[in-house]
């Protein structure tokens, strides 16, 4: 069983991996959208379906949870 702070430190390096990720989305949907005008109306709808992030989640669990599912919503993105 991991401790606390084996498990703070892996949601801090998912975390980071994840914003790496939704960084290099942002920059791909950015050239998609402007080759593709269309592409644009089907990321605005896919990210106002995202889940809005808990910044206040009181366990790892559910901090866990939210990190998952920020890469599905990644993916779905990245797949649409």
């Amino acid at each position: 069983m991991e401790t606390n702070v084996e498990l703070k430190k892996n949601i801090e390096e998912l975390t980071l991996k994840i914003d790496a990720l939704e960084l290099m989305n942002v920059q791909m949907v950015n050239i998609l959208t402007v080759a593709f005008p269309e592409f644009k109306l089907n990321v605005q709808k896919s990210l106002k379906s995202n889940l809005s992030i808990n910044q206040s989640s009181p366990t790892a669990q559910q901090a866990i949870n939210h990190l998952i599912e920020r890469l599905d919503s990644i993916t779905k993105i990245i797949d649409s």
